[in-house]
């Protein structure tokens, strides 16, 4: 066991990876202080003798310097439910009944993927999370775990990263590395697995997509082991056997969320399709209609480029928008497939990856779709334009009630479907820095049209908020003034009606009714 106590100094760095500067030792926060010395006496006051430890995340990042608000608890000798219940009832004899809240257990649900029973409360204001040690075995076909109460060992062993195996010990203040390499690893930015990474993914073939998000995540270098392993058709077998959508859906999820974060994105994609797991990750469905036979590659091409664009431009996405625009991306060439849905009705191929093979909601399914039907139109209308103060009105306006409040990030998607693929973009998921390489001239020209886009659209052609703009005639108003009974022809009415607003913006009711009296809708 290699350990750190509160008083010896981190091991020097190497020149490997991404190297990180780590903490000699984990400065606890008050907070964090009040909360282990609770646990520690509940521990002592109901005499469990159990040793407690702070495992995975928090630890890792404590190292680091990073700030962690979610902390787990590991237990040596009893289960999570077990110690809550002492834990309860002692803290509020000294600390009264508000100081726990939201306590709850967990049970095991495979369903869910959740194979441990964990108790689960907010204490003095942190989430904590209460399971045991554990030394977990698979059966051949099947994710869900034999378990069993374990030791530090076999728990840290068991984990998918040495980074995230370390512990910290509440009854010694040391930071105990059993895998002797999670230390080292952190500190010189490395991504290994605790055992054999073959032995690792075939127990939990979700460990692959984890894997490449976190080394996504702090920029680390992932040992070529790792790849050869993802790389095997075993686990991408298992992967479609043993992984539910939905936790496949959320790993990703993580993923995309780079574009918002500020870390990587596009990399562990990358890495995905370089391991042959791509295509199990979207999973299409059965006889698509695909016109771009490399549409991986291309998609791959478009988040790279999405990648620099937001390390460059230094953009700002919310969680959702990140998710949105990637997607969009990286889907982009297949915005236009279909595939015999049900009742054999032709249904969209973009769509079922999103809602089926990511199992994300109608909402997401809704904003993709949304930025793909409308970046090629802004595309083809700036090139039309040639001179983008010659942008028309009405034709933008139009493109931009469909997009809303996305407007711009439509704008995004059509600027790097036209920017040139990002040179050996297929080996940018090992490599940090080729994707904030500094725009050409010709790119840069390229990224200030759109930009003055932006601009005119705004300020110029005043079309902000246009997707709220109302027909200044109602239906009833259109169909007596043209003396037809109101019918299917009023859309194709009420469209032109709107049309004819974004060509005189400040035309009036009157104006407005003597040119529909003009007008002839079948």
């Amino acid at each position: 066991v290699k350990a750190i106590t509160m008083a010896e100094p981190a091991p020097k760095k190497q020149k490997v990876g991404q190297q990180q500067q780590l903490r000699a030792s984990i400065t606890l926060t008050e907070e964090e202080k009040h909360l282990f010395s609770l646990l520690l006496k509940t521990s002592e006051e109901c005499a469990l003798g159990t040793t407690l430890r702070a495992v995975g995340g928090w630890v890792r990042d404590k190292l680091l310097g990073r700030e962690s608000k979610d902390i787990d608890i590991a237990l040596d000798n009893m289960y999570g439910s077990e110690f809550a219940e002492h834990l309860v009832k002692y803290v509020g004899e000294v600390e009264g009944p508000t100081c726990i809240s939201g306590y709850g257990i967990i049970r095991t649900n495979p369903e869910q993927s959740k194979h441990l029973e964990t108790a689960t409360l907010n204490m003095c204001g942190v989430p904590v999370d209460l399971v045991n040690l554990r030394c977990e075995s698979y059966q051949e076909d099947s994710r869900i775990p034999q378990i069993r109460i374990g030791t530090p060992t076999e728990d840290a062993l068991r984990r998918d990263l040495t980074i995230n195996a370390l512990f910290y010990n509440l009854n010694t203040g040391a930071v105990e590395d059993f895998t002797g390499q999670g230390l080292s690893d952190l500190e010189n930015g490395i991504i290994r697995t605790p055992l054999p990474p073959q032995t690792t993914f075939f127990d939990d073939p979700l460990r692959v997509l984890r894997t490449i998000r976190f080394a996504a995540r702090f920029n680390f270098k992932v040992v070529p082991e790792i790849f050869a392993a993802g790389s095997l058709e075993t686990v991408k077998t298992m992967l479609h056997k043993k992984i539910s959508r939905e936790r496949i859906g959320k790993e990703i999820a993580l993923v995309l969320e780079g574009a918002e974060k500020g870390y990587r994105f596009a990399s562990p994609m990358q890495q995905l399709f370089n391991m042959n797991l791509l295509d199990a990750v979207l999973d299409l469905p059965p006889k698509a209609a695909i016109e771009d036979s490399q549409y991986m590659v291309n998609g791959l091409h478009n988040l790279h480029k999405l990648e620099r664009h937001v390390a460059l431009e230094k953009l700002k996405l919310s969680k959702d928008e990140a998710r949105w625009l990637t997607l969009a991306s990286i889907l982009y060439p297949l915005r236009s497939s279909m595939y015999p849905g049900p009742k054999k009705r032709p249904a969209s191929t973009v769509t079922h990856v999103i809602m089926n093979s990511l199992k994300f909601t109608n909402k997401d399914s809704a904003e993709v779709a949304r930025l793909l039907e409308t970046a090629p139109s802004f595309a083809d209308l700036i090139a039309q334009a040639g001179d983008v103060q010659n942008l028309c009105r009405c034709a933008t306006g139009m493109i931009m009630r469909k997009t809303a409040v996305a407007w711009r990030h439509s704008l995004t998607l059509a600027l790097i479907t036209l920017l040139p693929a990002l040179e050996h973009d297929d080996k940018l998921c090992l490599d940090a820095q080729p994707y904030r390489k500094p725009y050409s001239e010709d790119e840069l020209s390229l990224v200030l049209k759109y930009a003055d886009a932006e601009q005119v659209i705004e300020n110029k052609l005043h079309l902000l908020n246009v997707w709220d703009l109302k027909p200044l005639l109602n239906g009833k108003d259109v169909a007596r003034l043209i003396d037809k009974p109101e019918g299917r022809w009023m859309t194709a009415a009420l469209d032109s009606e709107i049309r004819w607003q974004l060509e005189h913006p400040d035309g009036t009711v009157a104006e407005c009714s003597e040119w529909m009296k003009t007008q002839q809708f079948a």
